[in-house]
This record gives C-alpha cells, structure tokens and sequence, in this order.
C-alpha cells in the first residue's frame, strides 16, 4: 500500500517556472471550480491510497482511514470505503476539504489501514501518529 498526500493550503496558483509540478496540482484540485467560494471550498488535504491485495484475500476487504485534526483535540474520526470483491488492486482517495477543513483544521495525524474484516493486512502511519 503506498500512500500519497497534498494539502492545498491557498487559492492563489503559484508560479509556474518556480514550482510547475506543485501548480500542476493546484490545477487538478481546483478544476472546476470558477468563483472564489468555490474555490476556497477545495482547500484541504488530499490522500490518495494506492493498495495491491498481494494476498488475494477473499471476503470483503475495506481502507480505512483514521485521523485527527488540530481543533478536535484528541477525537480521533474515521472515514473508509469498501473495495470491489473482483479487484487485486485500485485507487482510493479520501479528502479533507470544506467545512470540515474549516472548523476542524488540518490533519495533524492519520493512519490507514487494508483491512479484511477485523484483520489488518496492511497499514501506513504518519509519524505524529501514536
């Protein structure tokens, strides 16, 4: 499992010549997005979840990601998503954006986890993470 993330701090693009792969993803992220509301609605944090089931585990297999941001103290919340039976490896991307990003702050803590039921099978971790 590799994990990727991007924390689009501002609505203001930066410079090409300076930094043209961070504007590549300004642009990514805020595709679509016209008006300034819109795009303050886009900041946030970004995790993009690559996984591989090298087991090829049957059952239902699940990411799960756990986090804690700098307003909610201790309070540790979660969001996941279910994997495709038929699938050996994909994509998940999970984000932090909008209102939550705006009252709860950034993510100062995460972990994700592969899990087949209640069998972790693998799991990344930032280092703040206790």
């Amino acid at each position: 499992m590799q994990v990727k993330q991007y924390h689009l701090k501002s609505i203001d693009v930066v410079n090409m010549k300076q930094a043209p792969m961070v504007r590549g993803e300004q642009m990514y992220r805020m595709r679509g997005a016209v008006s300034r509301e819109e795009r303050s609605q886009r900041l946030g944090q970004y995790y993009s979840v690559r996984w591989n089931n090298v087991n090829e585990l049957q059952g239902p297999l699940r990411i799960v990601m756990d986090y804690h941001q700098a307003a909610t103290g201790s309070e540790v919340l979660t969001m996941s998503q279910d994997l495709p039976a038929a699938e050996t490896s994909g994509l998940v991307k999970f984000t932090i954006s909008g209102e939550s990003y705006r009252t709860g702050g950034r993510v100062l803590a995460w972990r994700i986890r592969m899990m087949n039921g209640s069998v972790v099978i693998s799991e990344k971790r930032s280092y703040m993470w206790k």
